[in-house]
């Protein structure tokens, strides 16, 4: 096996993990990807702790029923900042295409108008197909976690809120990367979470996803596909890691002390996910109104009881369980 050297200093790289490699000199780090070295990277932290948990707390506030008072009295617990490594792929796809699409036909007999005289008015349709074909060409980026690890115990956070919450719905920005400095962010006590997935893995992933998108626009205009060539073409694939802080804070209210979550991506400031107090008048706003439905729609159901009326109680008491669901439940959110 050939040495693999470091593209910036010319040393040796020495492997750092099962996809990464390390620069002994610069302590570069470097993925290998079908014998091309490319530079780990990752965004910019942006946001320091104290700016995050002040987006997060401002974010928080103006969320409906949330008490005034819960931004000044959040106490923060605990705070990590972590490294979430991602891999995204760049990819060209082409489609050459023939099938038959659908169009409208309309048709009628003329109609008369009082200020127009005599005037087409087509008032029938019919639906015909045509010959048509045609190419597509679309550069797609698929981005997806390099990490399949699904608990985070000394977080305590659970798998189901950071799988479906935070990997799914931290976005990738496409021009703001810098090269990653793993030694820089140990200092800072920082959680890096270990790469492994491969990256045959995610191209392969990749080019399903860019197939699926590339035949998305082909059928809008064709419905009925007679032949398709699809070449996805992989330019890039890089790996890059993307910083979030996770807070967790107590609130005081009604003389007990409660526990709350929030996630902040650390590059663009966005809330990935958070818990949050609720407000009682909010709360019992939504319970009052589920449990009038529910027992209205009980009511009729059983009073009423043609057919009719209980197909309408029981619709109403159903608009009524998720009210009441509401008003039980602690606030959550992320950010759109």
């Amino acid at each position: 096996m050939n040495k693999l050297l470091c593209p910036t200093c010319g040393e040796r790289l020495v492997k750092a993990g099962e996809y990464l490699y390390r620069c002994e000199k610069c302590s570069e780090e470097y993925i290998s990807i079908d014998g091309v070295i490319s530079h780990v990277y990752m965004t910019p932290v942006n946001l320091s702790q104290s700016i995050a948990l002040d987006t997060l707390l401002l974010w928080i506030k103006k969320r409906l029923g949330v008490p005034e008072e819960t931004y000044f009295k959040a106490d923060i617990t605990s705070s990590v900042l972590m490294l979430l490594p991602y891999w995204l792929v760049i990819m060209e796809g082409k489609a050459d295409y023939s099938g038959l699409s659908r169009d409208a036909e309309f048709y009628g007999i003329k109609g008369i108008s009082l200020l127009e005289g005599l005037k087409p008015a087509y008032r029938y349709m019919r639906r015909r197909y045509r010959e048509t074909s045609g190419q597509v060409e679309r550069v797609v980026s698929y981005a997806m976690p390099a990490t399949s690890r699904e608990e985070f115990g000394e977080l305590d956070v659970s798998r189901e809120v950071f799988i479906n919450e935070v990997l799914r719905n931290v976005r990738i920005p496409s021009e703001m990367r810098i090269y990653f400095d793993r030694e820089r962010y140990k200092q800072m006590n920082t959680i890096i979470v270990d790469v492994d997935i491969s990256p045959e893995e995610a191209r392969k992933r990749a080019v399903e996803e860019a197939r699926r998108r590339v035949l998305s626009v082909i059928g809008r205009s064709c419905e009925d596909i007679s032949e398709l060539d699809i070449s996805i073409d992989v330019k890039q694939i890089l790996l890059i890691y993307i910083p979030i802080w996770i807070f967790k804070y107590e609130i005081r209210m009604r003389g007990k002390k409660r526990e709350y979550l929030g996630i902040v991506d650390a590059s663009i400031g966005r809330v990935l996910y958070t818990t949050y107090p609720v407000g009682i008048r909010y709360r019992l706003a939504f319970i009052i109104a589920g449990a009038v439905h529910v027992l209205i729609g009980l009511g009729i159901a059983y009073l009423l009881k043609a057919p009719p009326y209980t197909v309408l109680g029981l619709g109403l008491s159903t608009v009524g369980i998720p009210l009441l669901i509401r008003g039980f439940m602690r606030g959550r959110g992320e950010e759109e």
